[in-house]
């Protein structure tokens, strides 16, 4: 009689080394059990059940990739089934994906499905289409490319994205949310890519202003409060106070409050500490920190300098926690700015309510760009705004110019007092450069110089 084989095996993605589950395996197959062990423990498990029963079960360990069992005899092909020659496992489309560099994201908007189905794709708990398989083959192959499906130079190609494009404003306009998703999900892929600042993000900036504004309820009756914004302000002795975080929850501010005291008392410093609570606006914070030092004579006093930097610690970790995800594609500097991240990949601290309002903060100065409470927790994304970047980098803004050579494409380029310029936006096409000249001339609060757009 066969003995039994019995081994181990990896049943999670190569990819996750250190989350790796082992599990045994009885003739090749593993049999459901939900538990998953580290491999030193599956392999135990694994040779106690062959002492069991020894004379009739024997352990594989020939492999070199864990212990799987020895090769069986190919069984008789069955004339009347019908193989499944298209089948790829997780791990075949997650190699797929590595060698088109592509995220899960990417991915998703390329084959219309969301992320999380390609997740379950990658993990084995979704089939995966069979004309998803095929067309991931042909593209690592090279046999096609993604461009092959859209080409924005044919005229057919090009009337059919003017007439999305159409649509989507239209949608916009009348406040059609998802029909206007649908679509930009259909022109993020069709529309021509001029390197990370492309058409589309253009065109999502315009939809953005054609969106209709929500009237405000005039009624004493139904008029919505405005929401408390609490702020962390220190002083050092004889100087003035600063803004240091916040948030909407006085919670978490008093949180942080006690970690700072707790730092200033291990460092021997003298610092006060105070919550103030005023509208959500930036404007309104900065009045309350301006009536709060009138009205002290220590932060009176002309010799104070002003802060040498506009983000506190907490703010400048969140930043660094941002640029530091695995979402942002090994960018930096310039070429994250406005890239767009998950959320949940970017908290460098332990507690997520630190990260949620040194975001908040950010968000207020006009340094992040955040989805808010209207998005899933699993799905809100951030981005580094260029104003965010500056004051990350130390930089100050002076002016913004638009510069054009032949042959070129147009670049708004954005000028700093002691820094080298920085391309901002490029385009090929000129009629996309004024509201983007409008936008980020308001974002950084400087002039258009050398004469504007013609």
């Amino acid at each position: 009689m066969t003995k039994e084989i019995i081994g181990i095996r990896c049943t999670n993605p190569k990819d996750h080394p250190t989350h790796q589950a082992w599990r045994l395996t009885f003739n090749g197959q593993v049999l459901g059990d939900s538990r998953g062990y580290a491999k030193d423990r599956a392999l135990q498990e694994a040779r106690q059940e062959v002492a069991r029963d020894p004379a009739n079960r024997e352990l594989d360990e020939t492999a070199s990739y864990g212990f799987v069992p020895a090769p069986k005899a190919t069984p008789a092909i069955d004339p009347k089934a019908t193989p499944d020659l298209h089948a790829m496992s997780g791990e075949e489309i997650t190699e797929c994906l590595a060698a088109l560099a592509w995220t899960q994201e990417s991915a998703g908007r390329f084959f219309d499905v969301d992320r999380r189905t390609v997740l379950r794709w990658c993990n084995d708990q979704k089939p995966i289409p069979a004309a998803v398989a095929m067309l991931l083959r042909l593209l690592v192959a090279g046999d096609v490319t993604a461009a092959a499906f859209v080409r924005a130079d044919r005229p057919a190609d090009s009337a059919m994205i003017e007439a999305l494009e159409q649509q989507a404003r239209a949608a916009a306009t009348a406040g059609n949310g998802p029909e206007l998703k649908a679509l930009l999900a259909r022109l993020e892929i069709m529309m021509p890519r001029s390197g990370k600042h492309d058409r589309f993000k253009t065109l999502c900036d315009e939809i953005e202003r054609l969106k209709p504004v929500r009237k405000a309820k005039t009624s004493k009756a139904t008029a919505r409060k405005p929401r408390p914004y609490h702020t962390l302000l220190s002083r050092d002795p004889g100087a003035a106070w600063v803004i240091e975080f916040g948030d909407y929850d006085r919670e978490v501010v008093s949180d942080e409050m006690r970690d700072q005291k707790e730092s200033a008392k291990a460092d021997r410093r003298k610092v006060d500490f105070k919550i103030i609570t005023t509208g959500s606006k930036q404007a309104e914070v900065d009045a309350a920190v301006r009536e709060l030092n009138a009205a002290a004579p220590a932060a009176a006093a002309p010799e104070v300098a002003a802060p040498a930097s506009p983000l506190t610690d907490i703010e400048r970790q969140a930043i660094q926690g941002i640029l530091d995800s695995e979402y942002m594609d090994g960018m930096t500097g310039q070429d994250a700015v406005e890239h767009r991240v998950w959320s949940w990949s970017a908290n460098p601290f332990k507690n997520k309510r630190t990260f949620s309002g040194a975001i908040s903060s950010l968000v207020q100065k006009g340094f992040v760009v955040a989805d808010d409470n209207t998005t899933k927790a699993n799905d809100r994304t951030m981005s580094i705004t260029q104003k965010g970047m500056d004051a990350f980098l130390g930089r100050t803004a002076t002016h913004v110019t638009v510069n054009h050579a032949p042959g070129q494409p147009y670049q708004i380029m954005v000028h700093y007092a002691q820094h080298p310029a920085v391309v901002w936006h490029e385009f090929e096409d000129l009629k996309w450069i004024a509201a983007s000249v409008d936008t980020i001339t308001a974002q950084l609060g400087v002039p258009l110089k050398d004469g504007g757009v013609k």
